[in-house]
Parts: structure tokens; sequence; C-alpha cells
């Protein structure tokens, strides 16, 4: 029996090209799988900061409502206090039990405060934007006169409904987690004043 010499056995294993082509099918499907993965966590936190700005709008919008139907008057409308670098809007309702109930917007740290004789009570924070209106009511020579202002009346017992609206910004738009949140209350009336005083 004689060997011939060159010829060896085959051996088992992969090719270099094969382990190539392999590592790079694997790690496109990791790229993959960590992308899905992130966009789901950024996913679940937008929809949680949503979820946390609606109840406070709910909230507040349901004191407002409240508040604003009940008062029997309006006695300061957005006022702008300026204490050091901190600027405040508010607005005073008297309600029919007496006392005040007053809502400041403080500009400094972007938050709505609601405070009444129980208390303070914080309603709203991270506010990107709020504005009040105002309806008034006058009389003139042909008849009544109607008109809504976003800026303080200057009689503010002329004021017979008010609306607010607002947006909150929760997170950051660079990684994504960002999660915006707009709302209006309904013109409300202060429904213990007559439409004409």
């Amino acid at each position: 029996m004689s060997l011939i010499k060159g010829h060896s056995a085959p051996v088992a294993g992969f090719t270099m090209l094969e382990l190539a082509v392999a590592a790079s099918i694997s790690l496109i499907l990791m790229a993959a799988i960590l992308s899905a993965y992130l966009f789901l966590g950024r996913n679940l936190i937008r929809l949680t900061s949503l979820e946390q700005q609606e109840k406070k709008a709910r909230l507040a919008l349901t004191y407002f409502s409240k508040d604003v139907g009940a008062a029997t008057m309006l006695t300061t409308a957005t006022v702008t206090i300026s204490s050091g670098t901190t600027t405040y809007a508010q607005f005073v309702l008297v309600p029919p039990t007496g006392g005040n109930v007053t809502y400041t917007y403080d500009t400094s740290i972007d938050k709505l405060t609601r405070t009444d004789s129980s208390g303070t009570i914080e309603l709203l924070t991270d506010l990107a934007s709020f504005s009040i209106n105002y309806l008034t009511i006058t009389q003139v020579a042909n008849g009544t006169a109607f008109s809504t202002t976003a800026t303080a009346p200057a009689n503010p017992l002329s004021v017979k409904a008010v609306q607010f609206q607002f947006a909150t910004a929760v997170g950051t738009a660079a990684n994504g987690t960002q999660a915006t949140y707009t709302a209006m209350s309904p013109r409300v009336l202060l429904r213990n004043r007559t439409i004409l005083q």
C-alpha cells in the first residue's frame, strides 16, 4: 500500500468567508433588535408622561370650571407681579362662600397653582404656554356688545366668562422622549352674576 503525498483527509469547519457573513448577519439582527427595544422604551416613557399630563390637566380643568362657575365676581384679572427675577400672573375669584380663590402662573418655573382658604394646590407643571381669555359684555346705545380679549380688562367686574388654555411639555426632544399635551377649558360663565350689571 502506498500513500500519495500531498493529499490529506478533509478538515471539517467553516471558511473565513462563511464566518464573516454569519457575523455580519448576526450584527445586523442585533442592531435591529436593539433599535426596536430603544424605540419601545422611548414610547413607553412618552406615553407615561402623556398620561400624567392628561391627569393633571383634567384636575386643573375641573377646579377651574367649578371655581369660575360658582364665582360671584372676578376681582383681579391677570395682574403681572414681578418679585426679583420671578414674574407671576394671577387672577382672583370670589366664591359665594366668601374668601378668595387665586390662580397663580409662575413664569420662572412654569407652574400653575390654586390657592384658597384650605391651602395651595399645584395644578400644572412644565407649562410651555398658558393664556387666559375673558369675555366681557357691555351695554351700548344700540344693544349689547360682546368682546373676547386675551389681556386683562381694565374693569375686572365687566368679565362675564373666562377660558384658559395651556400646553405642557415633558421630556427631551433630543432623545425622543418629549410628550406635549395641549388643552383648552370651556368658556365658563360666572353664573352667580347677572349678564348685564
